[in-house]
Parts: C-alpha cells; sequence; structure tokens
C-alpha cells in the first residue's frame, strides 16, 4: 500500500490537483499548525484540514492520498514521504 499511496500522492502534488486555501504557521515554525486545502482525486473534490493537530479529510479513507499531498506540500511527516517518519501525524 506504502508504494501505491506515494504514487497517487505524488501524481496528485505534480498533477496541479492540490489547492492550499488557508495554512497558519507559528512565527519561526518551519510547519504550519492549521492548514485547509481542496484536493481533486478521480471521483470528487476531495477537502484535507490539519487541525489540532489532527489531519481529516472528506474521503475519509484509511492510508488517504489526498492528506498525503497535502502533508508533502506542507512539510509534515507523510505516509508519501521516502521513509515515513510518523504516518498520519
Amino acid at each position: 500500500m506504502g508504494d501505491r499511496l506515494r504514487a497517487k500522492a505524488l501524481a496528485y502534488y505534480r498533477g496541479e490537483s492540490l489547492r492550499i486555501l488557508a495554512a497558519a504557521t507559528m512565527t519561526g515554525a518551519r510547519k504550519p499548525y492549521f492548514v485547509e486545502a481542496h484536493v481533486d482525486g478521480h471521483n470528487s473534490t476531495y477537502i484535507v484540514r490539519y487541525e489540532l493537530g489532527a489531519w481529516s479529510c472528506t474521503c475519509h479513507a484509511d492510508g488517504c492520498a489526498h492528506a498525503a499531498t497535502v502533508q508533502l506540500a506542507t512539510g509534515h511527516p507523510s505516509a508519501a514521504s521516502p521513509t515515513p517518519s510518523h504516518k498520519g501525524s
């Protein structure tokens, strides 16, 4: 599943399917503590949020490629990273 998820997330990322609508970062931080984004998937446009330390996506799938795409774009650990350090965090 890891290779498939990575391939899907990278395809969304490279294919201009990602739109970050809002992101908030503390001064000096390297990654945002809040993110809201849209990812155009195969069947719909999905809303991905990172808030209060948790990721959510309107697809509700385990191993969500939409969230992994946003995680890659925002510098958060991602299941789609070459060597993920924290899945889903």
